[in-house]
């Protein structure tokens, strides 16, 4: 069975540039721009790994981790963070709020970002 991969993110080009990526590499992806959208669709179909961008327009990353962990059934799901911001506090409650890496987009290349993602399906 294939793996499934949330993608919650509101860069466009970002978000197609993975999308395509990881549909390549054989994973079922579903994409959205909002938290709220997020929300919905990972409850549907309980994803393998959530990809997150924490700083999305109109929306607080942290108050999503926190409702994530609240729901069981999906409570334990795999998140990488995506951020513009390199914020020590805000990498911190993601930490504190389980996340498996908080990356900031411009401090890594796409190759290596598309590592983690596999290493932390894997897991």
């Amino acid at each position: 069975m294939r793996k499934k991969i949330l993608i919650i993110e509101d860069e466009k080009m970002v978000a197609d540039f993975y999308k395509n990526k990881l549909m390549q590499e054989g994973f079922d992806v579903y994409y959205t721009v909002s938290a709220e959208e997020g929300m919905r669709i990972a409850l549907k179909i309980r994803p393998d790994l959530i990809i997150f961008d924490i700083m999305l327009t109109h929306e607080e990353g942290i108050e999503f981790l926190e409702n994530l962990r609240r729901e069981d059934e999906i409570s334990f799901t795999p998140v990488i963070v995506l951020s513009n911001r390199d914020s020590k506090e805000m990498e911190k409650k993601a930490v504190d709020l389980g996340v498996k890496d908080y990356v900031v987009k411009g401090d890594h290349p796409p190759e290596e970002i598309l590592m983690k993602i596999n290493k932390y399906i894997k897991e």
